[in-house]
C-alpha cells in the first residue's frame, strides 16, 4: 500500500511540476503542449486515496484480499 501511495504522490508531483517546466521551454504552442497531465493528475489522485490496492505484484489472490481487508480495517479505523 505504501507503494503505490508513492508512486500516487510521485504522479502528482509530476503533475503539478510539468506545466512549469513545460511554459516556459518552446515558442510555439506545439512545444508547451502538457497533454500528459491529464493522464497522470487523475491517476495519481487515484493512486493516492484508493483503499483498494491495484498495483500488480506476485501475490496470490487470497494473500491480496487479506491485505485489503486488513487495510480497509485499518483505513476506516476499525482495529
Amino acid at each position: 500500500m505504501r507503494k503505490q501511495r508513492l508512486m500516487g504522490a510521485s504522479l502528482l508531483a509530476v503533475s503539478v511540476l510539468l506545466p512549469a517546466l513545460i511554459i516556459g521551454a518552446g515558442s510555439a504552442l506545439e512545444d508547451r503542449d502538457a497533454t500528459a497531465m491529464l493522464l497522470t493528475a487523475p491517476l495519481g489522485m487515484y493512486l493516492t486515496v484508493t483503499p483498494h490496492y491495484i498495483l500488480l505484484d506476485s501475490e496470490t489472490a487470497a494473500e491480496q484480499q487479506k491485505k485489503q481487508e486488513r487495510s480497509l480495517k485499518l483505513w476506516q479505523g476499525n482495529e
